[in-house]
């Protein structure tokens, strides 16, 4: 496409500037995905990146000056496309099913394997690690606080119990299902991660905290309340 320019008046190629600049941008980010998910960080080279990208080692590096940068902007991508809303079933147990579901659906063969590829490979870049387990930790947490909350208005559960480490639980075990399991995690395996640890793990700590502050629950309430949870 020509255009005319209005102040000598020759004419020429349209140029595209920045959104041929973002192109070649994403197009860096998911050669360094890929590579990283292939052999690793460590192996992973900003030439092959270039190359694989369709652009130069210089043009790289004018966007991140080292590979350090290029994998943080690379970790920062990935965490806001799995990042959503935690659905709302009606029911905490719905909520924690649909949650790790979310986290299953997230976490692709080729994204297990960049976190892997990120993380267990070793190198020496461990700022896009510190990174990655900074915004898993941030999305988790703030995930699962929703959930609680919403239980707690509907009186599932009778203070928002909303522990870190309990938060890190679904991500951490559908992990490392991933990465060491033998194939696709099914539907059995969801129902039973909330079902055996996230729902009795929920109304422990719930009881726990209430304990603090009024007469103890018997065991026998708490596992009432957890059958029921699960219908």
């Amino acid at each position: 496409m020509l255009y005319r320019n209005f102040v000598d008046g020759t004419t020429g190629p349209r140029l595209r500037g920045r959104p041929q600049s973002e192109q070649v941008n994403r197009r860096l980010l998911a050669a360094a995905f890929e590579l990283v998910a292939e052999v690793g960080q460590e192996a992973m080279s900003i030439a092959e990146v270039a190359r694989r990208a369709g652009t130069t080692t210089p043009a790289v590096y004018r966007r991140y000056h080292d590979k350090e940068a290029l994998l943080t902007a690379v970790v920062d991508r990935e965490m806001k496309a799995i990042e959503s809303e935690p659905a709302d079933t009606g029911s905490l147990r719905g909520d924690l099913v649909e949650s790790v579901r979310s986290i299953v659906a997230a976490l692709t063969p080729t994204r297990a394997r960049f976190l892997a590829g990120l993380v267990l490979a070793g190198g020496a870049h461990q700022a896009p690690v510190q990174r990655l387990s900074d915004a898993l930790q941030r999305i988790a947490t703030g995930a699962f606080a929703r959930v609680i909350d919403r239980a707690v208005l509907r009186g599932e559960l009778h203070s928002a119990c909303t522990s870190e480490l309990l938060a890190r639980v679904p991500g951490a075990i559908v992990m490392n299902m991933a990465l060491l399991g033998d194939g696709p995690i099914s539907e059995g395996q969801i129902i039973g991660l909330v079902d055996q640890i996230m729902l009795p793990a929920l109304m422990s700590t719930a009881d726990e905290q209430d304990n603090s502050r009024t007469t103890r629950r018997p065991v026998h309430d708490r596992e009432r309340r957890i059958s029921a949870a699960r219908h």
